[in-house]
């Protein structure tokens, strides 16, 4: 199983240095987004949710044209599949984050567990049901 993985990472190592860079600025975009817009507003729900869905445009459209490189495609049915895999991928971190955290006591640890396994997890299913 290991090794399987270790050849996995090897194979996709391109795709995969382009997948973190696409998912560290979607991260920035989306926290800009939200801090701007609540200075703007002091509507920290409208600023939260106008930054996650920046984000994730940004990411639909690097993933897609660069990350995976898909340039034909039926426009409807992939970002269906991209948001099932990221809605997904949100809801088992919310669950992984709150269970470890009642585990640990530690939000941040708890975090960064969730985030260690959506990670991966998004990608996998990016890979292998949105783009493949």
């Amino acid at each position: 199983m290991i090794k399987k993985a270790f050849y996995f990472i090897l194979n996709n190592k391109n795709e995969l240095i382009k997948f973190f860079i696409v998912g560290i600025l979607s991260t920035i975009i989306n926290y800009l987004t939200y801090y701007f817009l609540y200075r703007l507003t002091k509507l920290i729900i409208l600023a939260s949710l106008s930054g996650f869905l920046i984000g994730l445009l940004n990411s639909y459209l690097l993933s897609r044209y660069w990350t995976f490189s898909i340039k034909k495609y039926n426009q409807k049915n992939l970002i269906f599949r991209f948001l099932m895999i990221h809605l997904s991928g949100m809801m088992a971190g919310i669950f992984l984050i709150y269970f470890v955290d009642q585990i640990t006591n530690n939000f941040i640890i708890a975090w960064i567990i969730g985030a260690l396994f959506v990670a991966p997890y998004n990608y996998i299913g990016l890979k292998k049901f949105t783009f493949k």
